[in-house]
């Protein structure tokens, strides 16, 4: 069976964006989206909660986001999972 690795996020910048260069030359940002959710609580009580998501982008698509991105932007961000855990 095949897997599928992949996300769609929508939300707000966190901090104004930062374009920076990999030794290599190769553009790269990285920024904090936070995301908004409510829910309503066993108790019926309406719940708010915000999930902060990191995100790095590369290349041409990094130096758009340096262009246009700044604190407060709305962003919606559709990519994969990468994780840097290794399982024993």
């Amino acid at each position: 069976m095949s897997s599928i690795n992949q996300f769609v996020i929508i939300g707000n910048v966190t901090k104004d964006v930062e374009l920076r260069n990999t030794p290599n030359g190769t553009s790269v940002v990285t920024y904090i989206v936070a995301v908004n959710n409510e829910y309503f609580d066993k108790d019926e009580n309406k719940k708010k909660e915000v999930d902060f998501i990191p995100v790095t982008t590369y290349g041409k698509q990094a130096e758009a986001d340096a262009k246009f991105l700044k604190r407060g932007s709305s962003v919606a961000v559709q990519g994969r999972i990468k994780s840097w855990y290794k399982a024993a």
